[in-house]
C-alpha cells in the first residue's frame, strides 16, 4: 500500500506539471428550448457544435443546456428525426449565458437514417471514470414509485426495509450498507436533513435522475462516504411548469405531490415550489408466532394484521431568486418545512408488540444556493450551498399496557413502566444543524481541470423529558462537527479517449458526548480525528461503443450523530466509536451500441472492499447500540443488460453476487469462532428483471400506453453466523421472488396521465432485516397532471 501511495503522489505531481504547460481558455454556456411550428416542444432533439465536436440531447420538454463551451463564434445545428435541420451562428461569451429558442419545421417525408452524435446527461455520467450507475427517473414519473423503489432495481443495490411506507430501511451497496453509504440531493449531503426527507418519501416525479457511485466517490460529493454515494438530481428545467399528482391504494395509502416553477426569461427572476404528503395505515398482514404470557410459549406462525403502524410525512419547499445574471448564474433563497409521525408497532424484533408508542419530528431549514461560471477569473466555476436547520424529535411512551399481536392488552402492575422502556417517557430532543458546501472547478486547457470541495456538517443536540426520574439524555449538549476537504485533477488524453482523475481528501472530526453510566453519573467524552484519504479513477474509450474503467480509493467514514449519541430511548449512545476505514477497488466495462432500431446497453463491474473498524448495531433485548465489532472483506461481481427496440419493446436483466467475509481474527483476546465466516443477515445473490411495451397514438394523437412487468429475486441467506449452531436447524431468510405489474396511459404529450400498479402480484412472503415481513399484494392508482410553457 505504501508503494501505491508513492505512485499516486508521483502521478499527481507530474499531472500538475503537465497542466502548467497549458494556458487557460475561457468558457461559456448555451441554453434554450426547441419547438415545432405550432410552438409545442420537440423532445429529445439534438443540439450539436461541429467545431468542438460537442453536443447534447434535449429533454422531454425540448429544453437543453451545454456547459463549458470555449468563447467564440460557432455554427450550431439543431435536428430531430422528422424535422428539417436548423443551423444558427451563435457567439458564446465568457461572461454571460446565451439563451435561444429554435423552431423546427416538420418534414413531409420521414428520414429513415439519422445519426445521433449527442448524448444525454444520463449517458455522460455513465461514461465517467468512476464506477457509477445513472438512472433516468423520467420513466417512473407517472408511477407510484419512490426513490427506494427505483434504486432497488439497480445492479449492486438491495434496499432492505423493515415494513411498509415510512419504515426504517438500510441500503446495501456492494456489501456495505447503512451510514457507510451517503445520500445527497443535487450534490448536497442529506445527513442532517429531517427524518421526513428520507429516500422512501421522495416521489419519482420531482426527480430528473439518480446517480449511484459505487465504492469510489468523487470529491464534488463532499462527505465521508465509505462505500459509495447516492446523488438525487431534482428537476433542473429552464421552463415554466406545473406538475401535480395524487395516488391512493392498499392499506389506506395516500401520496400527493406538487411541483411548479415560474421563470421570467427577461429578468431572470424565478420561483420554485415543491411539496409532498404521504400517509398509510400500514395495516397489512404479517406472519408471527403469538406469545402466551401464562406459559411463556409461542404458538405456530399465523397471519395477523398490524394495528399500530400508521405513518405520515409532509414537506413544503419554496425557493426564489435569479438566474443568468452578471453576478450569479444562479442565486436562490429557500426554506424547507417538513414533519412526520410514525406509530411504532414493535422493537428491533417481533417479540415485543406496542400499541401506543409513537415518534414525531419537525424541521425548518432556510438555505442559500449560489452558482457562477467564470467567477472572478475566466475558467473558474463556483458552486456554494449553506443551510441552517432547526429540528425537533420526540418519542411518546406513556402507556402502561402490554399488547399482543391480536391487539389485546393487559395493564402492567407497575404504572410507572412504559411499553418500550423501564419508565414512561415524553422524551424530546432538539437538533441545531449547520451545513456548508463549497466546490470550485478551474478549467485549464480542454484536457485539464482542477477541482476543490469543502463540506462542513455541524450538529448540536439537547434533550428533555418531564417524566424521567433519572438524568435526561442530551440534557447537556452533545456536539458533532465534521469537515471534509477534497482536491482533484482530471486529465484527458488522446482526443479525450483516456480520462484520469486523481484526488485527495482530508477528514476532520470534533465531537463532545455527555455519557451517563448505569449509576446515573455523567462524564464528558471528547473525540477528535484527522486522517487523509486518496484515490484514482481512470477510463479508456476503445470506441464510441466500448469503454473500460477502473478506480481505487482509501476512504474513511466518521460516525454519525445518531450512532454516537443514540436516540435517548431504545438506542444507547457510544462516544468511543472509531471511524470506519476501507480500501475500495472497481474494474468495469461498458458497452452501448445502437444497431438499426435496436439499442443495446451492457455493463459489468468487479468490486472489492476491505474494511476496518466496521460499525454495526448490536441488540440486547429491546435495547441496541452501535459498536466497532468487525473487519470485513466484500468482493463480487455485478452486471446487467438493457435492450430497447424502436422505443416499442424494452427488456432488462441485472444480477449481483457478493461474498462478504468476516476478517476479524481475534475478539477479546481469543480467536474468533466466526473468523472467515460469511457475515449473516445480508443477501449474497440477487437479481432484477423488467419488460415493457409501449404503444403510441392509440386513441388520440400524442397519447401513449405502456405496460411494465418487474421482478426481483433474492436467494436465501443465513439469519445468524453460518458456522454456529446445528447445521440441520439453521435459521434462514428464505428465497424470494417478488413481481410487480404497472399500466400507464398518457395523453396530450404527457399532460394527462393515469397509472395502475399491482405490487407483489403473487402475494409472496417478503422479508428483510431480522426477518421482518414486508407488505404482501397491494394495488395503487395514480393520477398526474403536467403542464409546461416553453415560452
Amino acid at each position: 500500500m505504501k508503494v501505491f501511495l508513492r505512485v499516486q503522489v508521483l502521478l499527481l505531481f507530474f499531472l500538475f506539471l503537465f497542466s502548467a504547460a497549458y494556458g487557460q481558455k475561457a468558457t461559456g454556456k448555451l441554453q434554450g428550448v426547441v419547438k415545432d411550428s405550432l410552438g409545442a416542444a420537440v423532445p429529445f432533439s439534438t443540439i450539436y457544435i461541429k467545431e468542438i465536436a460537442k453536443g447534447v440531447a434535449a429533454d422531454e420538454n425540448g429544453g437543453f443546456a451545454l456547459d463549458n463551451i470555449p468563447s467564440g463564434t460557432y455554427k450550431v445545428n439543431f435536428f430531430c428525426q422528422g424535422y428539417t435541420t436548423v443551423e444558427r451562428q451563435l457567439t458564446i461569451h465568457s461572461d454571460s449565458l446565451t439563451y435561444i429558442t429554435v423552431q423546427l419545421q416538420e418534414k413531409a417525408i420521414l428520414i429513415k437514417d439519422v445519426v445521433i452524435t449527442a448524448k444525454s446527461e444520463v449517458a455522460e455520467v455513465k461514461e465517467l471514470p468512476f464506477a457509477v450507475a445513472s438512472i433516468d427517473a423520467k420513466s417512473f414519473h407517472n408511477t407510484s414509485s419512490d426513490v427506494n423503489t427505483i434504486l432497488d432495481q439497480t445492479a449492486g443495490i438491495r434496499i432492505r426495509e423493515e415494513g411498509g411506507l415510512g419504515s426504517g430501511f438500510s441500503l446495501n451497496l456492494n456489501g456495505l450498507s447503512g451510514n457507510q453509504i451517503k445520500f445527497f440531493i443535487d450534490g448536497v449531503p442529506m445527513e442532517f436533513f429531517s427524518q421526513s426527507l428520507s429516500l422512501n418519501n421522495f416521489p419519482a416525479n420531482i426527480i430528473d435522475r439518480i446517480e449511484v457511485y459505487k465504492g469510489v466517490v468523487p470529491i464534488h460529493l463532499g462527505s465521508d462516504a465509505l462505500g459509495g454515494a447516492i446523488n438525487i438530481i431534482t428537476r433542473q428545467s429552464h421552463k415554466n411548469y406545473v406538475d401535480a399528482s395524487y395516488s391512493f391504494g392498499s392499506f389506506n395509502t395516500h401520496r400527493a405531490s406538487f411541483n411548479s416553477q415560474v421563470i421570467n426569461q427577461k429578468t431572470g427572476f424565478m420561483v420554485k415550489s415543491s411539496a409532498f404528503y404521504n400517509y398509510s395505515d400500514n395495516d397489512y398482514w404479517t406472519n408471527v408466532r403469538l406469545h402466551d404470557p401464562n406459559t411463556g410459549k409461542y404458538s405456530e406462525p399465523q397471519d395477523v394484521r398490524r394495528f399500530h403502524d400508521a405513518y405520515s410525512s409532509n414537506m413544503v419547499q419554496l425557493q426564489a431568486g435569479w438566474r443568468n445574471k452578471k453576478l450569479a448564474d444562479e442565486l436562490l433563497f429557500g426554506v424547507t418545512v417538513s414533519g412526520n409521525r410514525d406509530d411504532v408497532q414493535h422493537a428491533i424484533s417481533l417479540d415485543r408488540v406496542f400499541g401506543a408508542v409513537y415518534t414525531e419530528s419537525s424541521s425548518v431549514m432556510p438555505s442559500l444556493q449560489y452558482r457562477k461560471y467564470d467567477f472572478l477569473i475566466k475558467g473558474l466555476s463556483v458552486k456554494a450551498f449553506a443551510s441552517y436547520g432547526l429540528h425537533q424529535n420526540s418519542v411518546s411512551d406513556t402507556s402502561s399496557r402490554q399488547y399482543d399481536w391480536l391487539g389485546n392488552y393487559t395493564i402492567k402492575n407497575n404504572k410507572e413502566i412504559g411499553e418500550a422502556s423501564w419508565q414512561k417517557s415524553l422524551f424530546s430532543f432538539d437538533d441545531i444543524t449547520y451545513l456548508a458546501n463549497v466546490s470550485a472547478d478551474y478549467q485549464l486547457r480542454e484536457n485539464h481541470q482542477l477541482s476543490f470541495n469543502f463540506t462542513q456538517n455541524y450538529l448540536n443536540r439537547t434533550g428533555e423529558d418531564p417524566l424521567r426520574r433519572t438524568k435526561v439524555p442530551f440534557e447537556d449538549p452533545n456536539i458533532l462537527d465534521k469537515k471534509t476537504f477534497g482536491l482533484s485533477h482530471t486529465l484527458k488524453l488522446f482526443d479525450q479517449k483516456w480520462v484520469t482523475t486523481t484526488f485527495g481528501k482530508f477528514y476532520l472530526l470534533d465531537a463532545r458526548v455527555a455519557n451517563v453510566d448505569y449509576n446515573n453519573v455523567e462524564t464528558e467524552v471528547a473525540s477528535d480525528f484527522r486522517k487523509p484519504g486518496f484515490g484514482l479513477a481512470s477510463t479508456y474509450h476503445f470506441s464510441d461503443a466500448f469503454q473500460v474503467k477502473s478506480s481505487f480509493e482509501k476512504a474513511y467514514r466518521i460516525p454519525s450523530g445518531y450512532e454516537m449519541f443514540g436516540d435517548g430511548l431504545l438506542l444507547l449512545n457510544n462516544p468511543f466509536l472509531l471511524p470506519e476505514q476501507s480500501y475500495n477497488g472497481n474494474l468495469g466495462v461498458l458497452f452501448n451500441k445502437k444497431l438499426d432500431k435496436l439499442a443495446v446497453q451492457a455493463e459489468s463491474n468487479l468490486f472489492i472492499r476491505d474494511s476496518k473498524n466496521m460499525i454495526r448495531i448490536e441488540g440486547t433485548g429491546i435495547l441496541s447500540q452501535y459498536v466497532n465489532v468487525a473487519d470485513a472483506r466484500s468482493s463480487g461481481i455485478e452486471g446487467g443488460v438493457n435492450l430497447d427496440y424502436n422505443q416499442f419493446l424494452s427488456l432488462g436483466l441485472n444480477a449481483t453476487y457478493q461474498d462478504i467475509i468476516n476478517t476479524t481474527q481475534y475478539e477479546k483476546g481469543r480467536v474468533s469462532h466466526v473468523y472467515l465466516d460469511r457475515i449473516p443477515n445480508i443477501p449474497y445473490f440477487f437479481s432484477n428483471a423488467h419488460a415493457g411495451v409501449h404503444f403510441r397514438n392509440i386513441v388520440f394523437p400524442q397519447d401513449r400506453v405502456s405496460l411494465f412487468w418487474r421482478g426481483r429475486f433474492i436467494e436465501d441467506y443465513f439469519l445468524k453466523w453460518p458456522s454456529l449452531g446445528d447445521p440441520s436447524n439453521k435459521h434462514v431468510i428464505p428465497s424470494q421472488f417478488i413481481q410487480d405489474i404497472e399500466l400507464t396511459y398518457s395523453a396530450k404529450n404527457e399532460r394527462y396521465n393515469v397509472s395502475f400498479s399491482a405490487h407483489n402480484i403473487l402475494d409472496a412472503k417478503a422479508y428483510d432485516l431480522f426477518r421482518l415481513q414486508k407488505p404482501g399484494r397491494s394495488f395503487f392508482l395514480k393520477i398526474r397532471y403536467f403542464l409546461t410553457n416553453n415560452s
